[in-house]
């Protein structure tokens, strides 16, 4: 009775060992070790564990998530978006420290509470989760992990805050603060077309056409769509490139030789300091794309071609990027209720 008993013991247990992922059952053995040994001997436990438990030695988290970008590259995901999910998923790793195959629920919620804890904002927090989503979706398409951990993580709940336009009277200052042609144009250009700072910086000569005030640029998801310059902004581009004297193709080119194109952090720099010198608090590229949007709807534009105006798929976002006032809504009660 006794040996029955013992027996029936045994196997419990070995099937409860199979049921184990060996991921799994290596992490746990290394973590319980991890403050008796030394990085040296750290590392050569791990070493063994991953021999004697056949982990395959491919598939740490750095070789999985080379295989990530190379599929996102092929998907025809943007240089810049690969460099986001390349840092994101760097630092998981390095904080982590644990092949894809044995990260629980518990380490993700607790990488994005030590980032949280970090002094991140509720956004930069969303967006870490939404790059490991991506990355855990993945590998579990491609089979690589035996369930996908990512999906009982919460989206993380954000502050909604209304970030406001620039007001008429911080447009004239700045204005004003613009100190060379360059800057001017740049300043007119972005209030009157709405485009992405990524959008200016791209633009091509050929793409742009001052007769009809048009310029086509490459955006957000590799499209194209067409902007649209007002007689301010045809103006001040025109005095600008018969300033040019360079050879560049780009519409935008750095102050000094050998005249490069215009950077993102070059354009965000000339925002920023047009703002210092007007007394403009928050001034950056984007916000200039809220205010034409915001502009656009008061002057009566419906939303669906403000929608089309800034690349929106969906008109939701359109509406959080424009913001009307709340004088302007008690103004249009008073007129038609």
């Amino acid at each position: 009775m006794q040996q029955g008993i013992e027996r029936a013991d045994v196997q419990h247990v070995q099937a409860r060992v199979m049921d184990v992922d060996p991921f799994t059952m290596a992490e746990q053995v290394r973590s319980r070790m991890a403050e008796h040994l030394s990085p040296e001997q750290n590392r050569l436990l791990a070493e063994a564990l991953r021999l004697s438990m056949g982990v395959d030695e491919e598939e740490a988290f750095c070789d999985v998530e080379r295989r990530f970008l190379e599929a996102k590259a092929v998907a025809g995901r943007t240089a810049r978006t690969l460099k986001y999910y390349r840092q994101e998923l760097d630092a998981f790793n390095r904080w982590c420290m644990t092949p894809p195959q044995a990260v629980t629920v518990e380490k993700v919620r607790g990488y994005l509470a030590y980032k949280r804890a970090s002094g991140c904002s509720e956004v930069a927090v969303d967006n870490t989760r939404r790059v490991l989503s991506s990355f855990f979706n993945w590998c579990d398409a491609e089979e690589i992990v035996h369930k996908n951990v990512m999906r009982r993580v919460e989206p993380v709940k954000k502050a909604k805050r209304r970030k406001k336009p620039f007001t008429d009277s911080e447009i004239v200052r700045m204005r004003e603060a613009c100190d060379t042609p360059r800057n001017r144009a740049l300043f007119e250009f972005l209030l009157s077309t709405g485009a992405r700072v990524a959008e200016a910086c791209g633009l091509d000569l050929e793409n742009l056409d001052l007769l009809t005030g048009t310029c086509d640029v490459f955006g957000k998801g590799r499209k194209e769509r067409r902007c649209y310059l007002n007689d301010e902004a045809i103006y001040y581009m025109r005095r600008y490139l018969d300033t040019r004297a360079d050879g560049s193709a780009a519409v935008f080119v750095t102050a000094k030789k050998p005249y490069r194109r215009l950077g993102i952090h070059g354009v965000e720099s000339v925002v920023r300091k047009i703002g210092k010198r007007a007394g403009v608090g928050n001034c950056h590229p984007h916000r200039f794309r809220r205010t034409m949007a915001t502009n656009a709807l008061r002057r009566g534009m419906p939303i669906e071609r403000v929608q089309r105006l800034l690349g929106h798929e969906n008109v939701n976002t359109t509406l959080i990027y424009a913001i009307v006032d709340d004088e302007d809504v008690a103004y249009s009660a008073r007129r038609l209720l």
